[in-house]
Protein backbone atom coordinates (compact mmCIF):
# COMPACT_ATOMS: atom_id res chain seq x y z
CA UNK A 1 0.00 0.00 0.00
CA UNK A 2 1.10 3.27 -0.61
CA UNK A 3 0.26 7.28 -1.03
CA UNK A 4 1.92 9.38 -3.30
CA UNK A 5 2.54 13.21 -3.72
CA UNK A 6 2.33 13.82 0.04
CA UNK A 7 3.55 16.95 1.43
CA UNK A 8 6.62 17.42 3.82
CA UNK A 9 6.34 19.68 6.41
CA UNK A 10 8.54 21.58 8.64
CA UNK A 11 9.77 22.65 11.12
CA UNK A 12 12.22 19.77 11.51
CA UNK A 13 11.64 17.84 15.13
CA UNK A 14 13.88 15.44 17.17
CA UNK A 15 12.33 12.70 15.57
CA UNK A 16 10.37 12.09 12.35
CA UNK A 17 7.16 12.11 12.56
CA UNK A 18 4.01 11.31 9.86
CA UNK A 19 0.53 12.55 10.76
CA UNK A 20 -2.16 10.78 8.50
CA UNK A 21 -5.72 10.91 8.00
CA UNK A 22 -7.78 8.19 9.52
CA UNK A 23 -8.66 7.17 6.44
CA UNK A 24 -5.41 6.81 5.25
CA UNK A 25 -4.49 4.14 8.16
CA UNK A 26 -7.27 2.68 7.14
CA UNK A 27 -6.06 2.48 3.97
CA UNK A 28 -2.37 1.60 4.65
CA UNK A 29 -3.93 -0.93 7.51
CA UNK A 30 -1.63 1.11 10.08
CA UNK A 31 -3.34 1.53 13.27
CA UNK A 32 -2.10 4.78 13.99
CA UNK A 33 -3.27 6.52 16.97
CA UNK A 34 -5.03 10.13 17.44
CA UNK A 35 -2.25 12.18 19.70
CA UNK A 36 -0.63 15.29 19.55
CA UNK A 37 2.20 16.20 17.37
CA UNK A 38 5.43 15.05 19.06
CA UNK A 39 3.88 12.89 21.42
CA UNK A 40 5.14 9.48 18.92
CA UNK A 41 6.02 6.97 21.79
CA UNK A 42 4.31 3.62 20.94
CA UNK A 43 3.00 4.43 17.31
CA UNK A 44 3.69 2.65 14.27
CA UNK A 45 6.17 2.66 11.98
CA UNK A 46 6.66 3.20 7.93
CA UNK A 47 8.98 3.11 5.35
CA UNK A 48 9.28 6.81 3.68
CA UNK A 49 10.53 6.19 -0.26
CA UNK A 50 11.65 9.49 -2.00
CA UNK A 51 13.86 10.63 -5.06
CA UNK A 52 17.10 10.24 -2.84
CA UNK A 53 16.24 6.31 -1.45
CA UNK A 54 14.23 5.22 1.70
CA UNK A 55 13.89 5.30 5.76
CA UNK A 56 12.82 3.02 7.83
CA UNK A 57 10.38 4.50 10.71
CA UNK A 58 10.42 2.13 13.72
CA UNK A 59 7.65 4.70 15.21
CA UNK A 60 6.12 8.02 14.47
CA UNK A 61 2.51 7.42 12.53
CA UNK A 62 0.18 9.08 14.06
CA UNK A 63 -3.73 10.72 13.52
CA UNK A 64 -2.98 14.06 14.29
CA UNK A 65 -5.24 15.20 17.07
CA UNK A 66 -7.27 18.72 15.99
CA UNK A 67 -5.92 21.21 17.96
CA UNK A 68 -5.57 25.04 17.80
CA UNK A 69 -2.62 27.41 17.78
CA UNK A 70 -3.03 30.37 19.92
CA UNK A 71 -0.45 33.74 19.87
CA UNK A 72 -0.32 34.52 23.74
CA UNK A 73 -1.78 37.79 23.12
CA UNK A 74 -5.17 36.26 22.75
CA UNK A 75 -4.35 33.84 25.00
CA UNK A 76 -4.43 36.36 27.61
CA UNK A 77 -7.34 38.37 26.61
CA UNK A 78 -9.59 35.56 26.34
CA UNK A 79 -7.97 33.60 29.31
CA UNK A 80 -7.37 30.45 27.32
CA UNK A 81 -4.25 28.47 29.07
CA UNK A 82 -1.88 26.29 26.86
CA UNK A 83 -3.41 22.35 26.63
CA UNK A 84 -6.74 23.55 27.24
CA UNK A 85 -9.73 21.51 25.93
CA UNK A 86 -12.36 24.01 23.73
CA UNK A 87 -14.68 23.77 20.61
CA UNK A 88 -15.13 24.99 17.61
CA UNK A 89 -18.48 25.83 15.42
CA UNK A 90 -17.72 25.76 11.70
CA UNK A 91 -21.00 27.31 9.84
CA UNK A 92 -21.46 26.26 6.07
CA UNK A 93 -23.86 23.56 4.15
CA UNK A 94 -22.84 21.36 6.79
CA UNK A 95 -22.41 23.15 10.05
CA UNK A 96 -20.73 20.84 12.79
CA UNK A 97 -19.20 21.87 16.20
CA UNK A 98 -16.13 20.25 16.96
CA UNK A 99 -14.81 19.13 20.65
CA UNK A 100 -12.20 18.49 22.50
CA UNK A 101 -9.20 21.24 20.24
CA UNK A 102 -6.17 21.38 22.22
CA UNK A 103 -4.98 24.95 22.29
CA UNK A 104 -1.30 25.17 21.74
CA UNK A 105 -0.01 28.54 22.65
CA UNK A 106 2.99 30.46 21.51
CA UNK A 107 4.91 33.96 20.68
CA UNK A 108 2.73 36.13 18.18
CA UNK A 109 5.79 35.88 16.14
CA UNK A 110 6.12 32.04 15.54
CA UNK A 111 2.50 31.71 16.26
CA UNK A 112 -0.65 32.34 13.92
CA UNK A 113 -4.24 32.09 15.20
CA UNK A 114 -5.12 28.86 13.05
CA UNK A 115 -7.27 25.60 13.77
CA UNK A 116 -5.52 22.46 12.65
CA UNK A 117 -8.53 19.46 11.42
CA UNK A 118 -7.50 17.14 9.33
CA UNK A 119 -8.40 16.37 6.24
CA UNK A 120 -11.11 13.94 7.09
CA UNK A 121 -12.70 16.42 9.25
CA UNK A 122 -11.91 19.58 6.90
CA UNK A 123 -14.01 17.26 3.83
CA UNK A 124 -16.52 16.08 6.22
CA UNK A 125 -17.91 19.98 6.13
CA UNK A 126 -16.73 20.93 3.07
CA UNK A 127 -14.02 23.32 3.79
CA UNK A 128 -12.01 23.94 0.68
CA UNK A 129 -9.05 25.78 1.99
CA UNK A 130 -9.36 28.63 4.37
CA UNK A 131 -12.89 28.78 6.43
CA UNK A 132 -14.12 30.53 9.52
CA UNK A 133 -15.25 29.39 12.90
CA UNK A 134 -16.41 30.73 16.61
CA UNK A 135 -14.35 29.62 19.46
CA UNK A 136 -16.07 27.87 22.04
CA UNK A 137 -14.42 28.35 25.37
Amino acid sequence: YEIKDVRILGPTRQQTQVEISATDSHYLKINALCRLSGDIENTPGITIIGPSGRVELNKGVIIAHRHIHVPYDYANYFRIKDGQRVSLFIPGKRPVTYHDIITRTGPIEKTALAVHLDSDEGNSVLIKKNAYGKLII
